[in-house]
């Protein structure tokens, strides 16, 4: 099979996914983790409390939440669907001037979290460049199995061959009015 490009951009996208998913997934707890001291920190233990006591659809509902960290803005994810008082849709914001300055406990957890974000970034971003160089270094999935044997289980399947049904030329020439002298 001719690798086109987006067969190509493919099989990069699948390899940094099963390479990285795991880093990924670890970074995603993490801001989660964060994200939930933070709502617990704004929203204490009598308000949640108050809160839960509410019907369903009394107070609206958020998965994520804007949070200034020595002046750096921030959306972080929740583990789950979390109850505010209100939403700020411009703003994007569910905790009213949830800031933190550069020396709180959160703000370090923050930048930490930050440090883990860019690094596993480049460590795809990388990966990504060396896969791209094998792959645009050849121009089938053939070639490509012959100097990397390893990538084959990201290749995607062989396109099935169309077999044309067999036309009779009698048939064709009947409908065509064949054979002419000259054409038209």
């Amino acid at each position: 099979m001719k690798l086109s490009n987006e067969i190509r951009n493919n099989i990069i996208k699948a390899l940094i996914k099963h390479r990285f998913a795991a880093d990924q997934e670890a970074i995603d707890q993490r801001e989660a983790s964060l994200a939930d001291k933070l709502y617990c920190d704004y929203y204490g233990a009598a308000t949640r409390k108050q809160m839960d006591k509410m019907p369903d659809g009394a107070l609206p509902v958020t998965r994520d939440t804007f949070v200034t960290f020595a002046g750096c803005r921030d959306t972080l994810k929740f583990s789950s669907e979390r109850r505010c008082f209100y939403i700020d849709r411009l703003g994007g914001s569910t905790m009213r001037v949830a800031k933190y300055d550069a020396h709180h406990a959160y703000t370090l957890e923050w930048h930490a979290l930050e440090n883990a974000r860019k690094d596993l970034k480049e460590r795809k971003s990388q990966a990504a460049n060396k896969a791209e160089a094998v792959l645009k270094s050849v121009g089938s999935s053939k070639r490509l199995l012959e100097i990397w044997p390893e990538v084959e289980p990201f290749l995607p399947p062989e396109p099935a061959k169309v077999q044309l049904p067999a036309t009779i030329t009698q048939d064709l020439n009947k409908a065509l009015d064949l054979p002419v002298a000259e054409a038209a």
